[in-house]
């Protein structure tokens, strides 16, 4: 078997991938009654990778893209796609969901209620599978998108009212019929994990962000600011 030496820093891998291969592989060995290849030398080695490339290094830092540029970009017409992508947008923006995540919302979950915490404040509460529910096996996860308010100039900019415009668009479609996601094709066929994520980073591209840039990048850099 051979390997390809890595030309440069950018492509090694980070150093928490490389702990969590070294303690899948140490587990195995246990299991076979082998002895572990975690020793001083081995410590001392995932120790200076950490230090030499650090857990999230390159999502930390300013966004490579002005935001509210990129917003700006959205397009507005009402055209399945548009509408499927301020809403998808939209909805990661806010809610800081993972790539694929927004498959696992339950459209027929998806309903205004009031906060509820805050009486004043009506949001759009939805049903959702998320990465810590699927580890521990809970049945899933509610969160919830914001109204704007009435008298906000940027209404089409609304997190909550553009996935109700999806849900409708998409209860619309024959294809809807045999499953309850919200993120389909135009012909309301479910999409897959790899084209979920997609959507976004090549909107992203297509407006000025560059090619390496991935839309889970975004989510782990405004997580960093709130």
């Amino acid at each position: 078997m051979r390997f390809r030496t890595p030309t440069n820093r950018g492509t090694l891998p980070a150093s928490s991938t490389i702990h969590q291969i070294m303690r899948a592989v140490d587990i195995h060995r246990r299991r076979q009654a082998l002895p572990s290849l975690v020793d001083t030398r081995t410590r001392q080695l995932l120790r200076a990778m950490r230090h030499l490339r650090p857990v999230g290094e390159g999502r930390e830092g300013v966004l490579p893209i002005n935001l509210p540029r990129l917003i700006a970009a959205l397009p507005l017409d009402d055209s399945f796609f548009a509408v499927r992508l301020r809403a998808l947008f939209l909805l990661r923006l806010v809610t800081l969901l993972r790539p694929s995540e927004p498959l696992s919302i339950k459209r027929s979950t998806i309903q205004a209620q009031r906060h509820p915490h805050d009486a004043g404040r009506l949001v759009l509460l939805f049903d959702y599978t998320s990465k810590s529910s699927a580890r521990v096996g809970r049945a899933g996860d509610k969160n919830y998108v914001e109204f704007l308010a009435d008298s906000s100039d940027n209404l089409v900019y609304c997190p909550a009212r553009a996935l109700l415009a999806l849900q409708q668009r998409v209860e619309a479609l024959p294809g809807a019929r045999s499953h309850d996601s919200i993120i389909t094709d135009e012909k309301g066929r479910q999409l897959g994990r790899d084209r979920c994520s997609t959507i976004i980073r090549d909107f992203m591209h297509r407006n000025g962000a560059p090619s390496p840039w991935k839309s889970q990048i975004g989510r782990a850099s405004c997580r960093e600011r709130v």
